[in-house]
């Protein structure tokens, strides 16, 4: 009911951004595809809630990947130098100043830290529960751009997905901060390396209350979309082949869980792949399947 609800609101209030979707706003824009001599991809978010003209947004992939505070210490969100990133670099390249002056500076209460105002945040732990129906939709994968800055992705639970922070310290160690794991779980222990705050491969998926009020979605903002990815899932090496078919030049090999960009289906099932080498090729569905 809440997404009907919102797509009535958009309909009367902003009929350009029905063509987004009932769930999500295309606003911004942020390196996402990898390829910088294209310039930064606009970026689609994800609708969390609404409140009258304003609405909860979070990016639908995971943007880039850092320490939460590089200088290690306790997971602080007021002394973070993710925060700091946020509100600073982020904020200030990523929107114009007219997008900037729709972002609501909005105050943060924050777990055994005094309140923030931020236009730019991460979500709590609370937030993270129950803004989501499920784990699956917790769920996020990392843009090409934020795997290329050694995004964390997973091959075995959550094929594809990546950890994003929360901005909650641990309950169980003051520096480790909550993150959203793989699986979709939200983590609020940490543990080994994963939270700790100085750990790099752990992602952003940055938060903004944005006034829907007069809002005309651009046209010319085409969302980013990730390519398809191929992981391997046979348990030993395999051959690829150069056409969908077990008897055809072998052009290359692929181990297990790896993943390859995959540029489309044969009929017959086989999937089209392209190496690290740039070769492309066939692997057969039963030794690997796509992630995306």
């Amino acid at each position: 009911m809440k997404v009907i609800a919102f797509l009535l609101m958009l309909l009367i209030a902003a009929a350009g951004l029905a063509e987004a979707g009932p769930e999500s706003v295309v606003f911004g824009r942020y390196e996402q595809d990898n390829d910088l001599s294209n310039g930064p991809e606009p970026i689609e978010w994800r609708v969390l809630k609404t409140e009258g003209d304003s609405a909860l947004l979070i990016s639908r992939y995971a943007l880039d990947a850092m320490p939460y505070n590089e200088t290690g210490g306790m997971a602080s969100w007021v002394m973070s130098s993710l925060r700091e990133w946020l509100n600073q670099t982020f904020y200030t390249t990523a929107f114009t100043d007219e997008e900037r002056s729709r972002i609501l500076i909005t105050t943060m209460k924050n777990w055994h830290e005094h309140d923030t105002t931020d236009p730019v945040f991460l979500l709590d732990n609370d937030q993270a529960k129950h803004l989501f129906s499920s784990h699956a939709e917790r769920m996020a994968k990392p843009t090409e751009y934020a795997e290329a800055r050694w995004a964390y992705v997973s091959r075995e639970y959550g094929p594809g997905n990546t950890h994003w922070w929360l901005r909650t310290i641990s309950w169980e160690h003051e520096n480790y901060a909550s993150f959203v794991a793989t699986s979709g779980g939200v983590m609020t222990c940490g543990g080994e390396s994963l939270g700790v705050v100085e750990y790099p491969r752990i992602t952003v998926r940055p938060c903004i209350w944005l006034n829907l009020s007069g809002f005309q979605q651009d046209p010319s903002l085409v969302p980013y979309r990730r390519m398809p990815k191929a992981l391997i899932t046979n348990d030993v090496v395999i051959n690829v082949r150069q056409e969908p078919d077990a008897g055809s030049k072998k052009v290359g090999t692929a181990s297990p869980n790896q993943t390859f960009p995959m540029l489309g289906r044969a009929e017959n099932g086989w999937l089209q792949i392209q190496l690290d080498n740039g070769t492309i090729g066939y692997v057969s569905p039963k030794t690997a399947k796509e992630i995306e």
